[in-house]
C-alpha cells in the first residue's frame, strides 16, 4: 500500500538570519500512514506544530484543516514527491489515493 509521510517541525530554519524554506530540526515528530481510494486522517498536529514536510511514494490528495475529508479537490500530490506547508497549530490532514 502505498505510504505518505508527515514530519511536524515548530517553524523553519534559519540561517545567518534568513528564513529557509525547510523544517527547522529537530523535527517534532514524524507520522506515516498508509492510504487507498478511502479518504483516511492522521492524528492531530501537536500544539507547536506550525510546519510539516509531506512525502509520499504514491499519487495522493491531501486536506488539512479541523476536521478534513480528502477529495479530488484536495492538493495534489504526485508519487515521489515532497512538499513542505504551513499549518495551524493542532490541525489534522487527511489523504486519499489520486491518479
Amino acid at each position: 500500500m502505498p505510504i505518505l509521510e508527515v514530519t511536524e517541525f515548530a517553524g523553519m530554519a534559519n540561517a545567518g538570519g534568513h528564513v529557509v524554506p525547510t523544517g527547522s530540526l529537530p523535527a517534532l515528530g514524524t507520522q506515516f500512514m498508509t492510504f487507498s481510494g478511502t479518504a483516511t486522517s492522521f492524528a492531530a498536529f501537536g500544539s507547536s506544530t506550525t510546519f510539516i514536510r509531506l512525502h509520499t511514494d504514491a499519487s495522493c490528495r491531501v486536506n488539512v484543516d479541523t476536521q478534513p475529508t480528502a477529495t479530488n479537490l484536495g492538493i495534489r500530490l504526485a508519487a515521489n514527491q515532497t512538499e513542505y506547508l504551513g499549518v495551524r497549530r493542532g490541525g489534522v490532514l487527511s489523504v486519499i489515493a489520486s491518479v
